[in-house]
């Protein structure tokens, strides 16, 4: 795993400081379907950090592996952690039938199902709308009062992350020390 920080120009152009290269050699070594790959480890309190989106540069497969996806979130020192705080989990997957580049936002609840009654038409509209509004959430940066780390889950189906021989993805994100921002505006 390779971790990059942006040059000033690509952070204008992308919006991100920093780019994590995940290669499938990464993920190899596990014997099981899942690995949770720490991205940045030990970030400090009071660092805001968004997810910005993932470029998959080259579809990760494997024999016998018929889905491969990917979640990020974090893992705090303290507290609850979430492990797709950032992102839910995406296909990575040649195999698979869709690879997502970045999740869908609210742009097209399913309004067809909806009638003039009360009952399940209104209960599917709304169960529609909580999943799009929670894909929207996961654009929000994100600040703890305690240390953390992002972390990514890689989940195969079919056969184990050892068989992978292929893949690789480009996450970026924008990282930004809050406590040296406040520092800068009382100086």
């Amino acid at each position: 795993m390779i971790v990059t920080p942006l040059s000033a120009i690509d952070q204008r152009v992308l919006g991100a400081t920093h780019m994590i290269i995940v290669d499938y050699t990464d993920l190899t070594g596990t014997a099981a379907t899942s690995k949770t790959q720490e991205l940045m480890a030990s970030i400090p309190a009071n660092t805001r950090l968004q997810y910005v989106g993932h470029v998959l540069q080259e579809d990760f497969d494997g024999p016998s592996i018929t889905e491969l996806t990917m979640a990020i979130g974090y893992d705090l020192s303290s507290g609850t952690d979430d492990t797709t705080a950032f992102q839910a989990a995406t296909s990575i997957c040649g195999a698979a039938t869709e690879v997502e580049a970045t999740p869908e936002l609210v742009t097209n609840v399913a309004t067809d199902t909806v009638d003039a009654t009360y009952g399940t038409e209104e209960s599917t509209v709304i169960a529609s709308l909580r999943t799009k509004l929670n894909q929207v959430l996961k654009l929000i940066p994100r600040s703890f009062t305690v240390a953390w780390d992002l972390e990514a889950v890689f989940t195969a189906t079919g056969a184990n992350l050892s068989v992978l021989t292929a893949g690789r993805v480009a996450i970026y994100v924008q990282r930004y020390d809050l406590t040296q921002a406040e520092k800068s505006i009382r100086s």
